[in-house]
């Protein structure tokens, strides 16, 4: 019995511990998913809800406090307060009901709280709806911080001027833009299909003999649709596969949620802490995201006096606004004892000080610091029925701007780019404004209706994966940093490659190892080996890169030697160029730069201790080795990939002593790598943070697997059931029918109101 539920809900578990819920109203659906999702994930929901909220301290202790300082100091939490407050009725409905089924799990658990409250010796405070919004806000500071990288390109203007230009390249001769055209670049790849949008010309590039090529620091989001022209069902398939962080337990939690009288029926995967569907499919549509990644914050110099506490604007000069948070920092080793720390921000009209360099400060300017929240956008999308009520729900959405592949069940599928990006009085954001004279002030958002779109495309399908979407013909600005064409060009070599696609198909791109940044390295190291050839180390690279195909399989001892020889070739370019700053370089276009290297080697960057590049390859062949060696033994027949990219899914305390074993996931060796359509063991624990594949001729051979379990509990059947075949490339069905779902289940939860 549960107290707040106005009717019994039903919970059916498949196999994989996902709850399917069916409930008699909206309320107690959302009721029921706060309880349910808080059943498996309690802790990790309180710990988001802190990070956002800046309140990590207080259970860690002074390790936590830089982080909580930098959250009180941009402040999501205030901004999701303010969010609140400018909710529909019935989408605050939602979250207040899904805050009351958290607490009714919360208080009816306190005596049996999970592992980690009991071992950081605390209890959760109650849920709010505002902590559901601060998630967020949380998820756009993951998504969408840039401010720092401007910092980066001003530290680096002293350079020679074509220098800068190179390391902040922002286009490639391989570039095909998705919606408008570039008239400018190279045109030497055939188009496939092209049809008009209201930003310009809709085109998909054709397969090419040789690797697509372009940038990347990061990895990043894969998503794409196919329509029924190009499938075996005659029907699209939609597939998605986030690049997130990956931990245990995972960042999303799957779910189905449904009323019985059909007002809502939405299944796939979501935010713990968060009401609804973020990812997924109804009876009628499916959606899927990557992150479009548009510039949406920006930096001013405000010249303060010398008190420190007025700002000139324009020939005057205005009193900042002080901010004063108290920090609770817990002392000792898990004791009971807190402290306050007083800590006081300055923010000028532009926004909060994010760095003080004494005389000038940096305030932030931040589309996620607004008044606005995403959850009214995917209520509604939740339960959109076409692409016209699709259209009118992301309308709703104010970023971070995400890229939505769109399918239905009469055979559409689309593209939409939606969220708030500035318009500039001037100049693009790329470097710190002057904060007194105005320059830089937004003059509003880029209309919606002029936001990148496409619907049915002639080509039959649509792909992006954070690369570059808009074209030159496209006026409106949106980011200098695109994240390279490596994937996209990969998945639409495979898509295209030939008709009768299947779910299956799709899973087997969304596992695809090859890394064309890596092939080109291999295939160029190859033609200097066949003009070389007169010494065993030319021979040698002249058949091991030569010969290699491309992937990045575990077992590949060419992929191992490959990628150690290209990371010690460009750092040692890197080193010789910026010296001491080469760690600052951080650019999501630098393998842009890398390949254009390797391809054209221009003597401006060739190091001046190199005599050519070629004595640099061999050099950096010959270092590649010793350090391979030295990693992995003398026995280069036991050199595979495997062993130099290997992957823990870590729980948030597996560093804590003796916590590691219990709670992390171990060590395991993966195929992939950030160029990859498959991305594991890069980005510093970034990946596939779930592959979905819908398949709207059935929504029951729908797909998913997680990196880690649904449960969130450590002893769980469900705390990393699914790691291996998701390491692997397997995945699971996510049924969708009441006869499949029943057909599936393996456990049944009811929640009956209780009585007085």
């Amino acid at each position: 019995e549960v107290w707040g539920l106005g009717a019994p809900v039903e919970v059916l578990r498949d196999a994989r511990g996902v709850p399917h819920i069916v409930a008699a109203s909206s309320r107690d659906l959302y009721f029921a998913q706060g309880y349910v999702t808080a059943q498996d994930r309690l802790w990790q929901m309180d710990l988001m809800r802190r990070d956002a909220s800046g309140e990590l301290a207080e259970i860690f202790g002074d390790a936590a406090l830089d982080r909580d300082t930098t959250q009180r100091r941009l402040g999501l939490r205030r901004a999701a307060a303010r969010a609140l407050e400018t909710l529909e009725p019935e989408v605050r409905a939602a979250l207040d009901a899904y805050a009351a089924g958290v607490n009714a799990f919360a208080d009816s658990a306190r005596g049996d709280l999970p592992f980690e409250f009991r071992a950081l010796r605390y209890e959760p405070r109650p849920w709010e709806p505002v902590d559901t919004l601060s998630i967020g806000k949380l998820m756009a500071q993951t998504l969408g911080s840039t401010y720092e990288r401007d910092l980066m390109r001003e530290s680096f203007a002293d350079l020679d001027p074509q220098i800068y230009a190179d390391l902040f390249v922002e286009r490639s001769r391989y570039d095909v833009p998705f919606v408008g055209s570039d008239e400018t670049l190279d045109t030497s790849h055939q188009e496939v299909g092209a049809s008009t949008s209201h930003a310009g010309h809709v085109t998909s590039p054709s397969t090419s003999e040789e690797p697509a090529l372009e940038p990347e620091m990061l990895s990043g989001s894969n998503n794409w649709v196919v329509g029924g022209e190009r499938t075996a069902s005659g029907k699209p398939l939609l597939a998605n596969d986030p690049h997130l962080g990956l931990a245990v337990p995972p960042i999303w939690y799957a779910s189905h949620l449904t009323t019985r009288d059909g007002t809502v029926d939405v299944a796939g995967v979501t935010f713990p802490g968060a009401a609804g569907i973020v990812i997924g499919h109804n009876g009628r549509i499916a959606w899927g995201v990557t992150n479009f990644g548009p510039d949406v914050q920006d930096l001013y110099a405000e010249q303060f006096d010398e008190d420190g506490r007025r700002y000139r604007v324009g020939d005057t000069w205005e009193e900042a606004r002080a901010i004063t948070e108290r920090i609770r920092v817990r002392t000792g080793t898990l004791g009971g004892d807190v402290e306050e720390r007083e800590v006081t921000f300055l923010e000028t009209r532009h926004g909060v000080v994010v760095k003080d360099s004494g005389a000038t400060k940096y305030a932030l300017r931040w589309t996620a610091l607004g008044d606005a929240s995403e959850m009214p956008a995917f209520f509604h999308l939740n339960r959109a029925r076409n692409w016209d009520e699709f259209r009118a729900a992301l309308a709703r959405y104010p970023g971070p701007m995400q890229s939505f592949v769109y399918a239905d069940v009469d055979n559409n599928v689309g593209y939409y780019a939606a969220g708030l990006v500035p318009i500039r009085r001037t100049g693009t954001g790329d470097r710190p404004y002057s904060g007194a004279t105005g320059e830089g002030e937004w003059t509003g958002f880029i209309p919606f209706d002029r936001l990148p779109s496409a619907f049915n495309p002639p080509a039959g399908f649509v792909v992006t994966a954070n690369n570059r979407i808009v074209g030159d013909s496209v006026p409106e600005f949106y980011t200098h940093e695109w994240i390279a064409p490596f994937r996209s060009r990969r998945i639409t070599d495979r898509v295209t490659e030939r008709h009768g696609l299947t779910a299956a198909d799709m899973n087997a791109i969304q596992n695809d190892v090859y890394s064309y940044p890596d092939a080109v390295f291999a295939r160029e190291l190859a033609e200097m080996a066949a003009a070389h050839g007169d010494s065993e180390e030319w021979r040698e690279i002249a058949e091991r890169f030569g010969t290699w195909d491309g992937m990045l399989a575990v077992e590949s001892a060419p992929a191992a030697i490959v990628t150690a020889t290209r990371r010690t070739f460009f750092e040692r370019v890197m080193r010789a160029k910026l010296g001491k700053r080469e760690k600052e370089y951080q650019w999501f276009g630098r393998d842009t730069l890398y390949t254009w290297m390797i391809e054209e080697r221009p003597e401006r960057w060739l190091p001046a201790d190199a005599g050519s590049w070629e004595a640099l390859a061999l050099e950096s062949y010959r270092e590649a080795r010793r350090d391979l060696t030295a990693s992995l033994g003398a026995d280069e027949s036991a050199w595979r990939y495997g062993r130099v990219n290997t992957f823990t899914l870590a729980h948030p305390m597996g560093r804590l002593a003796g916590l590691a074993a219990l709670l992390n996931v171990p060590t395991f060796e993966g195929g992939g790598g950030p160029h990859a359509i498959k991305a594991i063991g890069v980005m510093r624990g970034w990946g596939p943070s779930m592959r979905l594949v819908v398949d709207l001729a059935d929504l029951d051979k729908t797909t998913l697997v997680l990196p880690a379990g649904q449960s969130g509990h450590h002893a769980s059947d469900h705390y990393a059931d699914p790691t291996e075949a998701w390491r692997v490339g397997e995945t699971f069905p996510f049924p969708f029918t009441d006869a499949a779902v029943r057909g599936a289940s393996v456990d049944r939860l009811e929640l009956i109101p209780a009585s007085e």
